[in-house]
């Protein structure tokens, strides 16, 4: 028995053999093979004879009964092998649909990803800068609340730009 899948072309020649021999169902007397369900002796139309004396009588018995099975068993295998070939290239078919959508959806969601990673970013360049205005204007707070603890009419403009961060204008 070979490992390998039947090609279309040895198929057909089975199922040409299988097409060409007397129709089926065959049944068997022990030794001789005969058309229909069971033999009736007279009545039976007479297919052929296997051979005999090769084993032993229970072998030859078995040889009959396989040879009669194989008239309507062959083209039960052969139908099944069809039904299963069909079913594969469904199956493969769906595969392939299916990879396609997997293949969409996984695309659809690394996009979808990177723009949360983008939005993430923008998110937290936001804080960084909220954070650094705050730390300013922080910066502005201690001196103002400084000057009013002190007493103090006014504050130094040089005070309030570098805590501003900004810049002076002098000439260096």
């Amino acid at each position: 028995m070979s490992e390998t899948p039947m090609t279309p072309e040895r198929l057909a020649e089975i199922a040409a053999r299988a097409n060409a021999a007397t129709r089926g169902p065959w049944c068997t007397d022990d030794w001789e093979i005969y058309h229909g369900l069971e033999y009736v002796p007279g009545m039976s139309l007479w297919i052929g004879e296997t051979c005999t004396g090769t084993g032993t009588p229970e072998r030859d018995r078995a040889n009959a009964t396989f040879m009669a099975a194989a008239r309507t068993d062959v083209p039960d295998l052969l139908a099944d092998n069809d039904r299963l070939r069909a079913r594969v290239a469904e199956l493969e078919s769906q595969r392939e649909a299916d990879h396609a959508t997997w293949r969409h959806d996984l695309r659809k969601a690394q996009d979808e990803r990177e723009a949360k990673d983008s939005r993430i970013s923008e998110l937290e360049a936001g804080i960084a800068w909220r954070d650094a205005e705050r730390a300013r204007w922080m910066g502005v707070h201690d001196i103002v609340e400084r000057a009013i603890d002190k007493g103090w009419s006014s504050v130094d403009t040089l005070d309030l730009e570098d805590a501003l961060g900004a810049e002076t204008g002098g000439a260096e």
